[in-house]
């Protein structure tokens, strides 16, 4: 794995990832088994090849741990979906279940040796949404809660600025990370958040309603909010900064949060976010490549427009 670039291991890795998470939805979708034939296909073929992540000459130590971290999810949510869907019509053999194992091992020990760097709170994220991934995978109650408890905890509700990844204004703190504003981890920050809060729901556990301090609205939303209006209406204030807005409409997945805060729950207003889906980003299903991708298709059907 190369740290700030790319290689092609990477890119097949990656790719397949993305791949063999695709073709599961498509096949809830649809019901074409050819899509989950073919999304069984790439998770056989990398758990019988894949030994280890290791991160390339001249990177960083801890580059196989952040990119374990960002693709072991979509693998474990397509294998989540063909091995569970529909009572396991997917019918993925006992035998390709246990030698997934093996794929699940390599990224387990990824997950657990590191907990992100102490000032770039997208790659704690990062971690924390791929251990509750794997836990909730191999029904391990202590991993899912390490993950939950590393985000919580060390990320959102921490008194360290630079660790926290909303501070108490709704600023997404990386945000500060270039001269001008640093939309890409910003927006790293917020996808990740969705993806793992929605994973906690639906275990129960509700991240998206955290208040910190007393706050009147959750610290989530209002960091949702603050990356929407910096996109469609901005600027918006940052810490060191000054004023930075996005001059360009950039990839962002937000329907998770528009879903949660307007479908689920009564009582809370997201103007810019609903703005910027409804109007700009919706249909387009991009993210920023690193967290679950679809999200108009797996949540956007789900929302009841308000006038």
């Amino acid at each position: 794995m190369v740290g700030s670039g790319g290689c092609p291991d990477e890119a097949d890795l990656h790719g397949d990832a993305i791949a063999a998470y695709a073709h599961a939805l498509q096949w809830v979708v649809t019901g074409d088994r050819r899509h989950s034939k073919k999304a069984i296909e790439i998770l056989n073929a990398w758990s019988a090849v894949l030994e280890d992540i290791v991160s390339a000459e001249g990177s960083p130590k801890v580059q196989d741990k952040l990119e374990a971290a960002w693709y072991g999810p979509l693998f474990i949510s397509a294998a989540e979906i063909n091995r569970h869907y529909d009572h396991g019509a997917a019918r993925w053999s006992k035998a390709d279940i246990k030698q997934f194992e093996n794929l699940v091992r390599v990224f387990k020990n990824e997950a657990v040796a590191w907990r992100g760097s102490g000032s770039c709170p997208n790659q704690g994220i990062s971690v924390a949404f791929h251990r509750m991934a794997l836990g909730v995978y191999t029904d391990d109650r202590k991993l899912y809660r390490s993950g939950y408890q590393l985000f919580v905890d060390d990320i959102l509700k921490t008194k360290n600025k630079k660790r926290n990844c909303i501070l108490p204004s709704g600023e997404v703190w990386e945000i500060n990370r270039a001269p001008g504003g640093d939309f890409g981890h910003a927006r790293y920050n917020i996808e990740g958040i969705l993806d793992l809060a929605e994973l906690a729901w639906i275990q129960g556990d509700d991240i998206f309603g955290i208040k910190i301090d007393g706050e009147r609205r959750p610290r989530i939303l209002k960091g949702v909010e603050y990356l929407s209006k910096m996109i469609i209406a901005g600027p918006v204030k940052t810490s060191r900064e000054g004023w930075v807005s996005c001059p360009r409409l950039r990839p962002v997945s937000l329907e998770i949060a528009l879903h949660h805060y307007l479908n689920r729950l009564d009582g809370y207003k997201m103007p810019y976010t609903k703005r910027l889906v409804l109007e700009k980003i919706r249909l387009s299903n991009r993210t920023g490549g690193k967290f679950l991708p679809w999200d108009t298709l797996t949540h956007g059907n789900l929302i009841k427009r308000k006038k």
